[in-house]
């Protein structure tokens, strides 16, 4: 059952998200809910001829110097695919023949958010391009036992790039 939303108000208002309260009414009651207001975006896992995944060396004011999958967010009037294409080969100047959505999900509970997980094969390696307000330290491709381990380090401290590289793991290991 869908709630009627009787008011919404912006808390707070930021370059990557908005907070807002939403009063609802549910089953008679009144509540107030927060929800952020998220773009969006795309992770990729970009896997080299030698099965290894790309992960961008990257700053995080949080987390210090982490890895991730190349990833950002989608600009308006892009697909996610052309927005995936477009990342990938800003981040880590990467373009890929191959491409297959993997996943699409919720950020999380309280955001409204989207996220599509690609899979980027048949790679070709270029310059990157990087955004002006990115961190990035370069690119490294490894297998997925190292990747597992860099999770174990808390060096790919975000649960959405662990999914991403998690996923990926599972459409590429042999069935029995």
């Amino acid at each position: 059952m869908k709630p009627d939303i009787l008011k919404r108000e912006t808390v707070y208002q930021g370059k990557f998200v908005t907070i807002r309260h939403d009063t609802i009414n549910l089953d008679g009651k009144e509540y107030i809910r927060e929800v952020v207001e998220s773009g969006n975006g795309v992770l990729i896992a970009a896997i080299t001829d030698k099965n290894q995944i790309v992960l961008v060396k990257q700053y995080r004011h949080n987390h210090g110097q982490v890895y991730e999958v190349p990833a950002g967010a989608i600009k308006p009037g892009e697909t996610p695919l052309q927005a995936a294409k477009r990342e990938l080969k800003e981040e880590a100047g990467i373009t890929a023949k191959r491409w297959q959505l993997m996943s699409t999900h919720h950020n999380g509970i309280h955001n409204e958010g989207l996220n599509y997980f690609f899979l980027a094969q048949n790679l070709s390696f270029h310059q990157p391009a990087l955004d002006s307000d990115e961190t990035i330290h370069g690119f490294e491709p490894v297998n997925f036992g190292q990747a597992n381990k860099l999770m174990e380090q808390h060096k790919i401290p975000d649960l959405r790039n662990r999914a991403c590289i998690w996923r990926a793991q599972l459409l590429l290991s042999p069935r029995n």
